[in-house]
Order: structure tokens, then sequence, then C-alpha cells
């Protein structure tokens, strides 16, 4: 496994995310709002593509790997209705959804868990989603 097939996967996800209408249509500034690096002065509500670990997966005919994203979405609506909505946004996108991942087929992309909770600060919402994606070298 290279970092370089992780950063292809967050490459993936990222361009999947952004051009999810039903995903950067609840976002603060659209597409703009999914990142990997969130500025200080980033507007809520926004998503971070956190996490990224992978096993590798080979068969005697194959090279694969076991991927494991981890996707944080962050809002401060009132109640919880803002952050489930964004979530079940990415759920709708990203499970069993076509990822494009250069040299690599995708062999499966399904949520493995999904948690939504008010952080420490008290005010502000945040959902953790861990998908796992299973390639294969193409």
């Amino acid at each position: 496994m290279t970092t370089d097939s992780l950063f292809k996967t967050q490459a993936a996800l990222y361009v999947k995310l952004t051009e999810a209408a039903g995903v950067t249509d609840l976002l603060a500034a659209g597409a703009e709002s999914v990142m990997d690096d969130v500025p200080a002065d980033a507007v809520f509500p926004y998503i971070v593509i956190g996490e990224i670990s992978a096993k590798t997966l080979d068969t005697q005919g194959h090279q694969g790997r076991d991927v494991t994203a981890t996707i944080h979405s962050y809002s401060r609506g009132r109640g919880m209705k803002e952050i489930k909505n964004i979530m079940s946004a990415i759920f709708e996108t990203l499970h069993d959804g076509a990822l494009s991942v250069a040299g690599q087929t995708i062999v499966l992309c399904q949520e493995i868990s999904a948690d939504a909770f008010i952080d420490n600060d008290g005010e502000t919402r945040r959902g953790i989603q861990k998908f796992r994606i299973i390639t294969e070298t193409a």
C-alpha cells in the first residue's frame, strides 16, 4: 500500500462529494465546503475528508486494498437535523456508489459506521461516518 494510492482514494472521495448536488447544496460554500484542511475562518456547515487507513488485500491473482475512510461533518445548526441531513446526503452519495480511483477498480464502497453528537464546545454538531472501500489494481 503506497501513500500515493491513499491520496488517490482521498481524491476520488473529494470528486464524488463535490460533484453531488445533494451534498453541496447543504453546505455553506457548496463544493468549497468539502476539504481536508479547515481554515480558521471556515463557515458552517462543512465536511472534512479525514483519516484514511488501508490494509493489503492481495490474492494469488489480484492486488487489492481494504481502505477505511472517515468523513467528518460539522454544523452549528440548532438541534441535530442539519447534521443528520448532511450525513444522509453523504450516505446516499458514497454507499454502494461508483468511485473512480486512478489505476484501481472499486469492488465495494459501503458505510460501516455513523455517529452524530455535540462537540465539547456545546454548540458544534458533528457527524463521523466511516466507509469501507475495497479496491483491486486495474
